[in-house]
C-alpha cells in the first residue's frame, strides 16, 4: 500500500477497524516506499470487556426488578378492571361552525301568548313545512284543541307567516306545520336527517332555538344519556338526555351533533316543581335537557307528513311506557296490536332485552309466549353485537315504523327466541313504510 507524499514528507495514519487496531508505519529502504502492518495489541481490552459484562447484567437486573415491581403492584393494588385508553379524534366541525350552517333551519314560532321553536323540515309546491313540539301549540294531550293562530318567522326575516297544522301525536309531543313561502333552508336530507344515526354518551351536541322568546341563540353541551324515560304530567315518555341547554321558548328546536346531523327534538327540560319533570318554568335544576332523539322524531314525521289531517295522529302502535330509570325492568312498555286480528301483548325490558311478560288470551298472536324474547323487530335486529346492549328509544323507534293497515308495505314481523329456539311471528293489519 502506498502513502502519499508532502513536501518530501512522509505521513502516517491510525485506523481502527472492530476490536483490532492497525497502525501505518512508512519508512524508506534501499530508495524504495516500503509499508509495515505491525497489528498493536490493546492490553485494557480485556478489562473493558469485563466491565461491559457487569454491566449489562445489571441494566438486565434492574429491568426485571421493574417489571416484577409494576406487577406486583397492579396485582395487590387493583381494585377494579382497567379503564381503557381515552382516544381523541378531532370533530369534523367545531361548534361555531355548526351553529353557523345550522342555525338558519330554525325558526320562532308564536301561538298567542305562546312562544316556541320549530325546525324547517321539506319544502313541497310552495309550502314550507315546519316541525315543532305539540305543546307549543297549546296540545298537551289528544283531546285538546290546538291554539288557532299560528305564525311562524323563519330565521332572517322580520315577518311572520301564518301556519296550518298538518298534525300531532300527543303522546310524543310532536306536531307538524304547514306554511306557505318561498324556498328554506331545510333539514329533511339524508346528510343531516337519518333515522338510524348512531351516538354515544359523551358525544357534544348544540342545542338552537328560541331562547326566551328572544330569537334564535345556541348552547353546547353533551349528551349525557342516550336513552331515557321521564314524567311529563300524566305520561311517560321516551327520551335523549343532553345537557345543551334547552330554555323556556327553545321547545321545538333542535339538537345537532358536532357533524351538524339532527340528534332529535328540544322538547323537555328538568324542572323542580310539583309536576316533575316537565316543560314548566325551571327553579334551579341545571344542564339537564331533554330531546325526543331522531330514531322517534323520524318515524312520527313520516306518519304525520303522509297521513296528516289537522288532528291526532292514527294508526301506529300504541306504547304505554312504564317503569324509570330507578326500576329493575327500565322501559316496560304495552304495545297494543290492533288489526284484521288484534291481539294485545307487553313487553318490557330485562337486563338489555325485550321480554314477552304477557299476551292476550282472548285474542292471542299465534305463535308468541310470555318469557319469548323479541331480538328482531322486522329485518332489524335489537342487539347487534358491536353496540350498546340496548338502546330503548331505537327499539321504540322501530316499532312506530309500522302502521295499522297501511295502504302498501309490508308485514309487522317479530324475530323471537324462545330458548335456543328463534321464532317468527307474523301480525296481520300492520305494514312497515318509513325507509
Amino acid at each position: 500500500m502506498r502513502v502519499p507524499i508532502n513536501d518530501g514528507k512522509i505521513t502516517s495514519g491510525k485506523r481502527v477497524y472492530k476490536k483490532t487496531e492497525v497502525c501505518y508505519n512508512s519508512r524508506v529502504k534501499d530508495d524504495k516506499e516500503q509499508v509495515e502492518f505491525v497489528e498493536e495489541q490493546n492490553p485494557s481490552r480485556g478489562t473493558n470487556k469485563t466491565v461491559w459484562v457487569v454491566v449489562a447484567v445489571m441494566a438486565v437486573i434492574c429491568i426485571a426488578v421493574g417489571v416484577l415491581s409494576s406487577v406486583l403492584t397492579a396485582y395487590f393494588m387493583r381494585r377494579g378492571a382497567v379503564l381503557p385508553p381515552i382516544i381523541i379524534e378531532p370533530s369534523e366541525q367545531d361548534t361555531a361552525a355548526v351553529v353557523k350552517a345550522r342555525k338558519p333551519a330554525v325558526t320562532e314560532i308564536v301561538c298567542g301568548g305562546l312562544r316556541g321553536s320549530g325546525v324547517s323540515m321539506r319544502y313541497e309546491k310552495g309550502k314550507v313545512y315546519v316541525l315543532t313540539n305539540a305543546h307549543v301549540l297549546g296540545i298537551e294531550n289528544s283531546w285538546d284543541t290546538p291554539v288557532a293562530n299560528v305564525v311562524v318567522r323563519f330565521y332572517g326575516e322580520e315577518e311572520g307567516y301564518r301556519a296550518e297544522l298538518v298534525g300531532f301525536s300527543s303522546l310524543y309531543d310532536i306536531a307538524l306545520l304547514s306554511v306557505e313561502h318561498g324556498e328554506v333552508y331545510i333539514i329533511d336530507t339524508p346528510e343531516i336527517f337519518n333515522r338510524t344515526l348512531t351516538y354515544n354518551e359523551g358525544d357534544r351536541t348544540v342545542a338552537i332555538g328560541n331562547a326566551m322568546g328572544l330569537g334564535i341563540s345556541a348552547y353546547d353541551g353533551i349528551i349525557s344519556k342516550s336513552s331515557d324515560i321521564i314524567t311529563s304530567g300524566s305520561k311517560k315518555v321516551p327520551v335523549l338526555r343532553t345537557t345543551s341547554a334547552i330554555n323556556a321558548g327553545m321547545s321545538g328546536g333542535a339538537l345537532f351533533d358536532m357533524n351538524g346531523c339532527f340528534l332529535g327534538l328540544g322538547t323537555y327540560r328538568m324542572s323542580s316543581t310539583d309536576t316533575g319533570d316537565g316543560h314548566e318554568p325551571s327553579k334551579d335544576v341545571e344542564d339537564t335537557g331533554f330531546a325526543t332523539p331522531v330514531s322517534i322524531v323520524y318515524d312520527i314525521y313520516k306518519h304525520l307528513l303522509s297521513f296528516g289531517n289537522g288532528g291526532e295522529i292514527g294508526g301506529i302502535p300504541l306504547m304505554i311506557f312504564e317503569g324509570s330509570t330507578g326500576t329493575t325492568s327500565f322501559g316496560g312498555m304495552t304495545v297494543t296490536i290492533t288489526g284484521s286480528k288484534p291481539g294485545t301483548f307487553s313487553a318490557e325490558m330485562r337486563k338489555g332485552k325485550l321480554v314477552v311478560s304477557s299476551v292476550d288470551l282472548n285474542s292471542p298472536i299465534s305463535g308468541m309466549q310470555v318469557g319469548d324474547v323479541i331480538y328482531k323487530i322486522g329485518s332489524t335486529e335489537l342487539y347487534p353485537a358491536e353496540k350498546a346492549p340496548y338502546d330503548f328509544c331505537r327499539i321504540v323507534g322501530e316499532l312506530l315504523r309500522y302502521r295499522h293497515l297501511a295502504s302498501e308495505g309490508d308485514k309487522f314481523t317479530l324475530g323471537l327466541m324462545r330458548g335456543d329456539m328463534s321464532v317468527t311471528v307474523e301480525i296481520e293489519g300492520y305494514f312497515g313504510y318509513v325507509r
